[in-house]
């Protein structure tokens, strides 16, 4: 279930020898994802093995610019090299589903209702499910995949596979324009750090070029879901163009939407009898980074491995996965270095509490970028930049931050 980075690149590597009947909720792959379309170096070359991900990558970033919550003090971070790339996502999905053997077969616009196991069955899940305004049909295979997003239906159906509890909501518009702000607007991420505005991640600004015209992506992230994201998003654009960091062309965005990710970290049971969750439904998410892409097509390729044993009836195969993906690309590590930098944003719940925090980074901003630069793969660390001696009164004070924002709850 699910035909996003994750259930493609699954089903793009098991062999042609396995029949594969991929389910996937929108009308199109290519009708958008819930991702800012970013990805790394080391996920650009992931991807190149599986299309051609140089035709649908649309801008090099260099540079990195934090805000601080006043919206005026800023630092910029950079690297001789293009770090991080801006990709044409949908055409990327539509590249890799017309790439997909004639072994797959796809069906989008199919809302899943519901699936079941039966024991003892050579087929032993029946999974239900609707193709638009037609009548439920239901099918039966050997095995179910959920690479269907943070709120998993196949993992709803089973009380033995974990949930996602730890969800953010993002949401992002895309508008004809730029950045203005900077030596290099056209090839700088934009990250905004405010308190009580976007509590648990905060703001972006992100660059790109749609037929050779400037557009950027703005959008915010928060755990609370159930205020009115588009007001807030557009008092946040209004700001911005109010102190001339922004020029829209148009008034009306090209596009926007919102959508879920998980930032629990990787979920303890993601396997049961005849079924694996990958990608955002098994907590595969590396949002601090700037890239949860990788985490979604290394686990579909490392599922995509131990399949074919799991069929020939190895009943711990698939449990390997977590072991394979930190032996072939220490993606475990890596998030659960994530959970740990995410315990302490969580406390952090007021500006006063982040302008402590951009202080500090702005003091070491000629190496803040290495945490960005694939830390999947590099292994760089925020910590390992910001703990030394001579910032131990800085450090002192954004600790103290913490408590007060800890005891108080104050925003």
């Amino acid at each position: 279930m699910g035909a996003g980075f994750s259930g493609l690149a699954l089903a793009m590597r098991v062999p042609p020898s396995l029949k594969v009947l991929i389910l996937e909720q929108k009308s199109q792959v290519d009708a958008g994802a819930n991702t800012t379309g970013l990805i790394t170096v080391a996920t650009r070359g992931i991807l190149s093995d599986l299309t051609d991900v140089r035709s649908y990558i649309t801008n090099r970033i260099e540079d990195i610019c934090v805000l601080a919550p006043d919206w005026s003090s800023h630092f910029f971070s950079g690297t001789d090299f293009p770090w991080i790339f801006s990709t044409d996502t949908p055409g990327l999905l539509g590249s890799m589903a017309g790439k997909l053997g004639p072994n797959v077969t796809l069906k989008t616009g199919a809302r899943v209702e519901t699936w079941d196991r039966e024991t003892g069955e050579i087929h032993p899940i029946i999974v239900r499910f609707k193709e638009g305004d037609n009548s439920a049909v239901s099918v039966r295979c050997r095995l179910l995949v959920g690479a269907d997003g943070t709120k998993s239906v196949v993992a709803a159906g089973s009380p033995d596979l974990s949930k996602n509890t730890k969800i953010l909501f993002a949401y992002e518009k895309v508008f004809a324009g730029e950045p203005l702000f900077g030596e290099k607007p056209d090839r700088t991420v934009y990250h905004l750090w405010f308190g009580s505005f976007s509590l648990g991640y905060g703001g972006w600004i992100a660059p790109n070029f749609v037929s050779g015209k400037k557009v950027f992506r703005i959008g915010y992230a928060t755990y609370d879901s159930n205020i009115k994201q588009e007001n807030k998003l557009d008092n946040m654009i209004n700001l911005l163009r109010w102190k001339e960091y922004i020029r829209l062309y148009e008034e009306k965005p090209l596009i926007k939407y919102g959508g879920y990710f998980p930032v629990g970290g990787v979920l303890p049971n993601t396997v049961s009898d005849d079924v694996i969750l990958i990608g955002d439904a098994a907590g595969y998410c590396g949002a601090f980074s700037a890239d949860g892409i990788k985490g979604a097509l290394v686990s579909g390729i490392t599922a995509a491995k131990l399949i074919p044993d799991h069929l020939d009836g190895d009943s711990q195969a698939l449990k390997q996965i977590h072991n394979l993906m930190e032996a072939e690309a220490e993606m475990i590590s890596y998030f659960s270095r994530q959970v740990r930098y995410r315990f302490l944003w969580n406390r952090m719940k007021s500006n006063a509490t982040f302008t402590s925090l951009f202080k500090l980074c702005e003091r070491e901003k000629d190496d803040f970028l290495n945490q960005f630069c694939d830390a999947k793969d590099m292994r760089k660390s925020l910590l390992w930049v910001l703990f030394k001696f001579r910032h131990m009164p800085a450090l002192a004070r954004l600790a103290g931050n913490i408590l007060l924002d800890t005891l108080t709850g104050r925003k």
